[in-house]
């Protein structure tokens, strides 16, 4: 096999591993950060890119770093706000 072919076979072995589509975004974002509605309690966490602490309470609507939510909006926990 050649180096893409196994590289391929790889990253779709981890992506199922992992229920992760890391191919999804061919762009880099526009933004750091987005505006969010929270559409469910999250309660506290650990921003994974940031590291800073955080607490998302349902109603809340607030501006946070898209790397540390991005998996809350693609779960449906948030929504972007326009």
């Amino acid at each position: 096999l050649s180096y893409s072919e196994r590289f391929n076979e790889l990253l779709a072995e981890f992506q199922m591993a992992y229920d992760l589509d890391l191919t999804r975004d061919y762009q880099p974002p526009e933004d750091l950060y987005v505006r969010v509605n929270v559409l469910q309690d999250i309660g506290q966490f650990i921003g994974p890119e940031s590291g800073q602490p955080l607490e998302l309470k349902r109603g809340d609507h607030t501006l946070l770093r898209r790397g540390d939510i991005e998996h809350l909006i693609r779960q449906g926990l948030l929504e972007h706000s326009r």
